[in-house]
């Protein structure tokens, strides 16, 4: 009897180093399996978000443009305005030719959400300008709408943070997206300024100005 329980005892003693080194494999095994499946995802979702930061890039730039349009009335940088549509145009058919093979229903239901309002306000940049073109549009209108636009394509990007459960990953993934948010807000100060010195005054816009700077320094600050 005593040797059965010594034997059991030694069996206990040779099984425990092993179980102890087959549980620590299964737990590298499964973070290496979860790191290797949010990498993936993040991929995907950063090939997504340089084609939209892409986008928002030439809408910044048409933004800034249509402010002059406006402010002037139509008598000022209406070929540049043009011009600047056709590089928009351009990004905008590379981000929804690549949106038809991209798979949002394996990274997140949010995700999903989220793209399908910032898609809503694509489909409406051919007529917001239209509505420019005729003077339809207010300035205010106009930068609400473009603001808007690059607000739901930008927040695709900050959803980059939250999937990854990787420490490293997500502290890139959010340094990048104060980068792009940053960005924007320089956007539209030039887009405020662009107004201000066709109209030769700040009107109402000083106190926008200086909250798009401040904006400006917090995000670089998060950003470094």
């Amino acid at each position: 009897m005593q040797n059965l329980t010594l034997a059991k005892k030694l069996m206990v003693m040779l099984l425990l180093p092993v179980m102890v080194l087959l549980g620590y494999a299964l737990t590298k095994a499964y973070t290496a399996f979860s790191l290797r499946q949010d990498t993936s995802q993040l991929q995907e979702l950063s090939q997504l978000t340089v084609h939209a930061s892409n986008f928002v890039h030439n809408t910044q730039s048409e933004r800034g443009a249509t402010a002059i349009y406006l402010s002037s009335k139509g008598t000022k940088y209406a070929s540049e305005l043009k011009a600047q549509r056709l590089k928009t145009d351009e990004k905008r058919t590379v981000l929804l030719t690549f949106l038809k093979e991209f798979d949002v229903e394996d990274i997140s239901s949010d995700l999903d959400s989220n793209l399908q309002k910032a898609i809503a306000t694509v489909n409406k940049l051919d007529s917001s300008r239209s509505a420019i073109d005729s003077l339809e549009m207010s300035l205010s209108d106009a930068l609400k709408y473009y603001s808007g636009n690059n607000t739901a394509w930008l927040g695709i990007a900050s959803m980059m943070s939250t999937i990854s459960t990787n420490a490293e990953l997500a502290v890139m993934s959010t340094a990048y997206v104060n980068y792009l948010q940053n960005k924007e807000r320089a956007g539209i100060e030039r887009a405020v300024l662009a107004g201000t010195f066709t109209r030769d005054s700040f009107g109402t816009s000083f106190n926008k100005f200086l909250s798009l700077v401040s904006a400006q320094e917090n995000y670089t600050n998060v950003f470094l």
